[in-house]
């Protein structure tokens, strides 16, 4: 149960990868776990709140309910990851506009800040480190990298939007999305907020 005060947390990606990767183990070891209990016609094997709800499926049944877990809990923690990594992006805004750095990024923050505060789009965040990135760091392929997964976030942004919107349209990201891609890109951004 969640308590009624939400408190603020720093997720680590390591801490979100290790959560994801046990919720896809638990999952596929019930999933094993009901296969052999339809193949041996008992599933007393399996705990009483399951046992009611998978009653009487065929093993395609079985297999496209578990899939269908395995997909929902992929796009769960694609949007929790979306989700961390723009909050450490905003606390990296806020914390540049607020101590006044006089970096070309931290700059623009500021001046974004005086106007907007901390309503700024993540899309305009984005915009900011993907344009002043040069004047701060001489190190091509690191410039180069960071506005690859600028890009790919943006991207990825169209599927968060479509999963917090209640996937009530289509949409089509430039490449397949996983959860690991969204790690992959969100490390990226994770290191330039830190």
């Amino acid at each position: 149960m969640i308590c009624t005060l939400l408190e603020a947390e720093i997720i680590s990606l390591d801490r979100f990868r290790h959560w994801h990767e046990f919720q896809r183990l638990i999952t596929e070891a019930e999933w094993r776990r009901a296969l052999q209990a339809i193949s041996v016609s008992e599933l007393t094997y399996l705990n009483e709140k399951l046992t009611g709800w998978l009653a009487g499926y065929t093993r395609q049944e079985l297999d496209d309910h578990f899939e269908t877990q395995l997909r929902e809990l992929d796009l769960a923690a694609i949007l929790s990851l979306v989700a961390a990594t723009e909050a450490a992006l905003r606390r990296e805004y806020e914390r540049r506009a607020n101590r006044r750095l006089k970096d070309a990024v931290s700059r623009d923050f500021l001046s974004h800040w005086q106007v907007r505060k901390a309503k700024i789009r993540l899309e305009d965040l984005l915009d900011v480190w993907r344009d002043k990135f040069d004047l701060i760091s001489q190190d091509l392929a690191e410039r180069r990298e960071l506005k690859q997964a600028i890009a790919n976030f943006k991207d990825i942004l169209n599927v968060r939007h479509w999963l917090a919107h209640g996937r009530s349209w289509e949409v089509r990201p430039g490449q397949e999305i996983s959860v690991e891609y969204v790690a992959e890109v969100s490390e990226v951004l994770f290191d330039l907020a830190c």
